[in-house]
């Protein structure tokens, strides 16, 4: 059994690849997949980021804001928690959570992470053991597949964002009904195993 869990494992980490790269004509998620790359090489590491970059910030400008009435309603809720105890708050805590309001807050904070952990990479300035850190926060943030999915999905069923077929491929994201960050998530690991623990090996 547990082989072939790790040949599917590997199967399925071949076909999203052969998914991902078809439709983009830069490497960078090839680069990074692989590891064919010089690590201590920072244009390496920032081919990368800005192919990241530019991908997140598209999927981040598709997803809407939330409106000033949505906030002030998850505000009027949150506060309302210092009134309940036992069921009476958990039923409220899970109806919140489950909410589109809810969870296209909970998307948005965790695009705008990613996004503000690259910008962190691509500082002109930036010292190295500090570029590192923003590499590792950055596949703390797309590594939590759960939350990203839970959000999409959700989003999608409720049609308050729509992720078709032709959205998702736009986006880079996978076509498994309920596992749509899935590429991400592997690009997550991707950025653990040829980034992060390459100089933590090396330091």
């Amino acid at each position: 059994m547990r082989n072939i869990a790790i040949i599917a494992w590997y199967l399925g980490n071949f076909l999203f690849c052969q998914y991902a790269f078809a439709y983009d004509n830069s490497n960078w998620r090839q680069l990074l997949f692989m590891g064919n790359f010089d690590v201590s090489e920072r244009n390496s590491r920032l081919i990368i980021a800005n192919g990241f970059l530019s991908s997140l910030q598209s999927l981040d400008a598709y997803v809407p804001n939330l409106k000033p009435s949505e906030k002030q309603w998850l505000d009027s809720e949150r506060k309302s928690f210092s009134t309940l105890s036992g069921e009476a708050l958990n039923q409220k805590m899970y109806r919140l959570s489950s909410s589109t309001e809810f969870q296209l807050e909970t998307l948005k904070e965790n695009l705008k992470g990613a996004i503000s952990g690259l910008k962190c990479i691509k500082q002109k300035d930036v010292k190295l053991d500090r570029e590192i850190y923003c590499w590792a926060h950055v596949n703390l943030i797309l590594t939590d597949d759960s939350t990203f999915n839970d959000a999409i999905v959700r989003l999608n069923n409720s049609t308050k964002v729509i992720f078709s077929p032709p959205v998702r491929k736009q986006f880079l994201l996978s076509n498994e009904m309920n596992s749509p960050w899935s590429g991400y998530k592997l690009l997550g690991r991707s950025i653990q195993k040829n980034i992060v623990v390459p100089y933590l090996q090396s330091h």
